[in-house]
């Protein structure tokens, strides 16, 4: 401990581990510049000390903040990449059949180099998509150029022929929970101890145990942690929801 950095010994900081940048894809922030301005004024006004640079697939506005601007966030001292994924599972709101996806996010450490996140982890991974058979996914090389050829083939559905290759393929990939694990269990010489795993998922408690129990014991056990904002969700995380639906659950 640095006595004369941290007097009082440990002390509590705000994090921030959920912040997308312009390189996003479907996020629209405006330019780069704006987008600083606007996060240093936030980070500042709330005390925020640590940030996690969220994009899809990729670390390209994490890169582009360490190389441009790093020294424009005054209040925060520490910048982690935030990488998000589509998973490929399915779940269903209880007592529904609206199906809905979960996101998952790889957090690294400081330590782990950009050139090691790139060729070691995402180089390693593919993307699933459509193959035109029902149920059947098609498992496809993570490359942009992959998934602007995707987006070419959704945007002849009315529901994305207004965007980009680009952003309609990534509106539409999806990615295997397994496969982003193992690569990173896989190589512990470049990634043991030095990432965090976070479900996202606002309708947790809405889902349908009977039938996703074992989809939501797995996801639970794999992840460090869980971004969520529903109160209902956030109580059943606590162990505070009473419900019948916690109840039953035993991890």
């Amino acid at each position: 401990m640095d006595g004369k950095r941290f007097p009082r010994g440990s002390e509590w900081r705000k994090w921030d581990l959920h912040v997308h940048s312009p390189a996003s894809y479907i996020n629209n922030f405006g330019n780069w510049d704006s987008y600083i301005k606007k996060l240093n004024e936030v980070t500042k006004k709330k005390d925020i000390k640590a940030l996690g640079i969220t994009d899809y697939f990729s670390i390209e506005g994490y890169e582009k903040i360490k190389t441009d601007y790093k020294d424009k966030l005054e209040n925060v001292e520490l910048i982690l990449p935030n990488i998000e994924f589509r998973l490929d599972n399915i779940v269903y709101k209880r007592g529904t059949r609206e199906p809905k996806r979960l996101n998952f996010h790889v957090i690294f450490s400081k330590e782990v180099s950009t050139q090691d996140i790139k060729t070691q982890f995402l180089g390693e991974l593919h993307f699933y998509k459509s193959s035109g058979n029902a149920g059947e996914l098609s498992k496809i090389k993570l490359d942009m150029s992959a998934i602007e050829v995707y987006g070419a083939e959704c945007r002849k559905q009315a529901d994305f022929k207004d965007d980009s290759d680009l952003v309609a393929g990534t509106k539409n990939i999806v990615f295997k929970i397994d496969e982003i694990v193992s690569v990173l269990k896989n190589k512990p010489e470049y990634f043991r101890r030095k990432y965090l795993l976070f479900l996202e998922s606002e309708f947790w408690s809405d889902i349908d145990w009977g039938q996703d129990y074992g989809l939501r014991k797995t996801l639970l056990q794999v992840s460090h942690g869980v971004f969520n904002s529903n109160p209902n969700d956030i109580a059943w995380f606590l162990g505070k929801d009473k419900s019948s639906y916690a109840d039953q659950q035993k991890f």
